[in-house]
């Protein structure tokens, strides 16, 4: 028993990166975490981690030891949760991972209601758009964009999202609507820096003609949210994906261009680790998130909604006395 506590303890500590961690998630103290791996380690003879004070890492004993251990304390942990839901409602702590924006949008103010629906669950949610192995990580769900090729995990569609160039109004007055994408070189760009990959996101344009054209733009940001906030401060176009640029677009803060290019449709899938018995407290956050964002309406892309947007803001900008008018020459202004 006193070698599970600690093999408990280890894999707590790795898939939590940290003794305080694994404390958080086991429900003691970070001291009673430590010495838990300390005896372990002393048990087997071999060392297990190699301690700094700012990180921890495995040693190659460590590694085998984690690799052989995680899925049977996983299938342990799922068996009693199986049992206990019988009796009881789902509990313990669910690790979600999302899109940095998205995750401020749209799941951080479905909390709320998770926790009233299951009061016995408590949540971690991390933002993060690098690429990250939520099984390696110790992640319970997932919200990503793209195509997911990991026979670790289950993944279940939400939505198209494709991504649209907008502006405020009041840049549009001063600038005028670029009618193609030959036209953005006389605009000033906003661009975004991929945290992930480090490489500035190239905008894409669907239709007739797909093409790719990566602004000349001397603002670039790493963040999607700042992206949206200087474009909504006419610091020029921004290229956005629709779960950020949609309930700007309603509100009037940005007006859709280039409605007729919008790129092609990313997949925005939700995942969790493949099991043969997913825990209840994970099943039910599953499900309850797929519920209210599959097919969410800021989420997918409607090309009528957008093309009235333009319209009902080139009438305002009209009514008001200031016409649009044809994108002038100018070099794209930008600050890094």
């Amino acid at each position: 028993m006193e070698s599970l506590r600690g093999i408990v303890a280890f894999v707590r500590t790795v898939s939590a990166g940290s003794f305080s961690g694994a404390a958080r998630q086991l429900g003691v103290t970070t001291v009673a975490v430590s010495r838990n791996v300390q005896r372990l380690e002393k048990h087997l003879g071999v060392r297990l981690l190699q301690r700094t004070t700012r990180s921890l890492s495995m040693t190659e004993e460590g590694r085998r030891l984690f690799d052989a251990t995680r899925n049977a304390l996983s299938a342990l942990e799922t068996a009693h949760e199986a049992i206990a839901e019988r009796v009881n409602e789902p509990s313990g702590l669910v690790r979600i991972l999302s899109l940095t924006g998205f995750s401020r949008l749209y799941v951080v103010p479905l909390l709320g209601s998770l926790r009233a629906r299951y009061p016995r669950l408590q949540f971690e949610v991390q933002a993060s758009d690098r690429v990250v192995d939520m099984v390696e990580e110790g992640f319970d769900v997932a919200i990503r964009i793209g195509q997911i090729a990991d026979g670790n995990v289950v993944v279940r569609k939400l939505a198209d999202v494709p991504r649209v160039v907008c502006a405020s109004p009041d840049y549009l007055v001063r600038r005028g609507l670029p009618a193609t994408p030959a036209d953005l070189s006389a605009h000033d760009c906003i661009a975004f820096r991929s945290p992930a990959s480090g490489r500035i996101v190239k905008w894409e344009f669907g239709g007739d003609a797909p093409a790719a054209y990566e602004p000349q733009a001397t603002v670039t940001l790493n963040d999607l949210f700042a992206v949206c906030e200087a474009a909504i401060g006419g610091h020029g176009l921004a290229q956005l994906p629709t779960f950020i640029a949609t309930p700007r677009i309603r509100d009037g803060q940005l007006v859709p261009v280039l409605v007729d290019r919008v790129s092609s449709f990313a997949h925005l899938v939700l995942q969790y680790p493949a099991r043969p018995l997913t825990p209840a407290r994970v099943r039910v956050v599953v499900d309850f998130l797929y519920q209210k964002l599959h097919d969410h309406p800021d989420l997918t892309f409607d090309p009528r909604r957008i093309a009235l947007d333009v319209s009902q803001a080139e009438r305002r900008l009209q009514e008001a006395a200031m016409p649009l008018r044809p994108s002038p020459k100018a070099s794209c202004i930008a600050t890094r």
